[in-house]
């Protein structure tokens, strides 16, 4: 059982929509789709995860800090006798590796990540101190692209790949998880323990008035326009959707964005590319946000941010 969502980053959320709102440099592009396609590696051993242990209990996208260090961990297994750490990886093509380096398809030399796998587990083993539990710790690298292949491979029961990982989610059905309190804990103790935003992401430059206005096809990234009264459809992809979904998911685009810039009527009209209406763009705000009255400053906020107030 999942016990919590996984989420793209904001690094990843912010490429997206830059992606599709302006051009991104060389660098900046090749970094976003590397992102993209490490979470569709992820939800791909979720959902195979998701399939053979419904009563195994699943931590997934965990960042933690401790002693000033961040560390990440994709996947992390609870059973009653140990605790799986997964480091998923979702590289395509053919690697391999001389002693200790390891080389991507071009010959270039990469981060060997047996040693990031080592750091990860050395840093989650003083966490668990920390917190007072105890517990064996199997770490893996896991390999689900069906097209990975790693020459001249070490022989070690610390990597899965795709062939192998039918049998290892067997070995997997396999360890007990008769759980007790103090495995509950554990997990509501690691939950609460995460940095949600950490100083080491990426800040991207852009700003309001150099991005593309109008309103994103969130499933494919593309533009949308008017397909009747209520509907609109993606110019790429051709999804329709309602006008007051397309608007909300934009309106959460905007503020993710710029969290320093005001929720206005006229910010959002000129957002969504005057796609939609006032009166569609309006309805929106005000049944999803607090209107702040200010006259011509008036202002929205979230029902959660205006609380606090």
């Amino acid at each position: 059982m999942f016990l919590n969502e996984r989420q793209p980053s904001d690094e990843l959320r912010t490429l997206r929509s830059l992606n599709s709102r302006s051009v991104l440099s060389k660098e900046d592009y090749h970094y976003y789709l590397n992102l993209e396609k490490g979470l569709e590696g992820e939800l791909k051993l979720d959902k195979l995860l998701g399939e053979a242990l419904a009563e195994v209990m699943i931590l997934r996208d965990l960042t933690f800090e401790i002693n000033n260090t961040i560390f990440q961990i994709d996947t992390l297994l609870i059973f009653q006798k140990c605790i799986y750490l997964l480091d998923v990886k979702n590289n395509q093509g053919d690697f391999y590796v001389e002693g200790e380096i390891w080389k991507s398809p071009t010959g270039n030399e990469m981060k060997n990540p047996l040693h990031q796998l080592s750091r990860c587990t050395s840093l989650f083993k003083h966490l668990l101190q920390r917190l007072g539990f105890t517990s064996n710790i199997n770490a893996s690298l896991v390999y689900v692209h069906p097209e990975f292949t790693l020459y001249q491979a070490p022989r070690r029961q610390d990597i899965v790949f795709p062939t192998q990982l039918n049998r290892f989610i067997g070995r997997l059905k396999q360890e007990p998880c008769n759980y007790r309190q103090d495995h509950h804990r554990l997990a509501k103790q690691l939950l609460s323990q995460r940095v949600l935003r950490h100083r080491h992401e990426t800040d991207f430059d852009y700003e309001f008035n150099s991005l593309k206005k109008g309103i994103v096809c969130f499933d494919c990234g593309g533009f949308m326009s008017r397909y009747s009264l209520y509907q609109l459809v993606c110019d790429k992809c051709n999804k329709t959707d309602y006008n007051e979904i397309c608007a909300l998911k934009n309106i959460n685009e905007f503020e993710f964005l710029f969290p320093n810039k005001k929720i206005t009527l006229n910010n959002i009209y000129n957002w969504c590319g005057e796609v939609l209406s006032i009166d569609v763009i309006r309805n929106v705000l005000r049944k999803n946000y607090r209107l702040l009255s200010r006259g011509k400053a008036s202002y929205y906020l979230e029902e959660k941010a205006s609380d606090q107030k």
